[in-house]
């Protein structure tokens, strides 16, 4: 491995609820999840490359004396998905999307970045385009395909005898929600907001980043989100030119933007893609 290639490492299992693990991977601090039934053991999430997903699958083993036999993917991106060639012998689900992004390799120099071939990216062999439940002995998990919100294949897993929900990067504990070229800002609060329904203050929401929160956090969360979309959308409405949007954010608002300007800049961009491109009618953003 040379020096330009990252370190694959994740930390020790924590317990969150009784039969419920978390560690983080990195190089991304992607938060990974173990779910232990009577009779399986399911793995959240894979980490970067193949050879992490092996690692965190014998983690298992070691820690727990359990072989790592389903896997669950809770969307399609890198961090989260490119370990599971790593688990070859698990049965593995995703959302159905996940066969157009492994087909179409978005994530291929990546893949070449992380010292493997885009042709080890592979699809779960069981997709969910609705729900699915899975009997892991003495205790169920439910799949639930949602969105599109943080990306296309957005899948939330939820433990209900733990009180218990995987939210993916649907919501963000560490950091800003992250508005990739693949987000659906007009559709993410709505999102969170029905992946959280039925739950209760004691519930425990494990972000894919970060440490676990309550459904109150993920609520102010979609309301932020839904504050920027809109204030976005009404940028666009007006005619405000992209560029201009943008480069005001190097000046203080007079109302405050609800996140970060990083995450601002990303969401401008694709929020303004999702409008239907450029407003280009003159108007100019004043100061």
């Amino acid at each position: 491995m040379d020096e330009t290639t990252p370190t694959f490492t994740f930390d020790t299992w924590r317990c969150l609820r009784k039969g419920v693990f978390v560690c983080t991977a990195q190089p991304e601090s992607v938060t990974i999840g173990c779910v232990l039934g009577d009779d399986h053991a399911l793995l959240v999430d894979t980490g970067s490359c193949p050879a992490q997903g092996t690692a965190l699958a014998a983690s298992v083993t070691a820690a727990f004396g359990r072989c790592v036999d389903r896997v669950v993917i809770t969307h399609a991106h890198f961090d989260h998905w490119f370990g599971l060639s790593g688990i070859r012998d698990a049965e593995s689900y995703g959302h159905a999307g996940l066969v157009r992004e492994a087909r179409d390799c978005v994530d291929a120099s990546i893949a070449y970045a992380f010292g493997f071939s885009p042709e080890l990216i592979v699809s779960p062999r069981v997709l969910v385009r609705d729900s699915l439940v899975l009997d892991l002995g003495g205790r169920t998990c439910e799949l639930h395909a949602c969105g599109p919100a943080h990306s296309t294949t957005d899948l939330v897993v939820r433990v209900p005898d733990a009180d218990l929900l995987f939210m993916g990067d649907i919501i963000e504990q560490a950091n800003d929600p992250e508005f990739g070229p693949d987000c659906t800002p007009s559709q993410w609060a709505d999102t969170i907001e029905t992946a959280i329904a039925g739950t209760g203050p004691d519930s425990c929401l494990v972000p894919g980043h970060g440490d676990p929160v309550d459904p109150a956090f993920a609520l102010n969360q979609a309301a932020r989100i839904r504050t920027l979309q809109r204030r976005i959308t009404a940028l666009w409405t007006s005619g405000v030119r992209l560029s201009d949007a943008l480069n005001s954010l190097t000046v203080p608002a007079e109302v405050p933007w609800p996140f970060g300007p990083a995450a601002v800049r990303k969401a401008l961009i694709v929020t303004y893609a999702e409008l239907g491109g450029e407003a280009d009618r003159g108007v100019r953003l004043r100061a």
